[in-house]
């Protein structure tokens, strides 16, 4: 009887060897999935970290343009109102920034193009006060232009502007 309890004794005992033996094999997997699952969560953290801050850098940036473009299209209508103040015209509320751009763009080269033509009749009547000065003893006093410049140009540019207007409406 003591035979057989031992032979039970020693099936059971290689029966729980073994199956402590599975058993610590499963806790091993079980860790080792544990661990990897542990290190994908830290990648996937970091990850998100630094998404985040590229998410974050986007905001960031859009807000920015967003300001400036703001102040742009301020800067632009307060340009294109200054405009329409020194020609005398109301400014259409409806207008984009765009229209107004287009029509600024047209001012500036209307008021270069005066700018031009009065320097260079600017330039002809000194030659030609200089050639009388040179053929009469008399010197001719020369008439500042900046004097008479002013409402020259709101004419001439409120003219060109009309014609500018009735061109664009055909």
């Amino acid at each position: 009887f003591a035979q057989k309890n031992k032979a039970v004794v020693s099936t059971q005992s290689t029966g729980l060897m073994k199956f402590m033996e599975e058993k610590n094999n499963d806790i091993m997997n079980f860790n080792n999935q544990l661990a990897n699952l542990q290190m994908n969560l830290e990648q996937a953290q970091s990850s998100a970290v630094k998404w985040e801050s590229v998410w974050t850098h986007i905001k960031n940036t859009a807000a920015r343009q967003t300001l400036l473009l703001g102040r742009i299209k301020m800067a632009t209508h307060n340009l294109f109102m200054l405009i329409n103040k020194q020609m005398k015209t109301k400014a259409e509320p409806s207008e984009s920034t765009e229209q107004q751009l287009q029509k600024i763009q047209i001012y500036i080269k209307d008021l270069t193009e005066i700018i031009q033509e009065t320097a260079e009749r600017s330039r002809a009547e000194d030659e030609i006060i200089a050639n009388r000065s040179q053929h009469a003893n008399t010197p001719y006093k020369k008439v500042s232009i900046t004097k008479f410049l002013p409402a020259f140009l709101h004419r001439k540019t409120k003219q060109w502007y009309q014609r500018r207007v009735r061109a664009s409406k055909i």
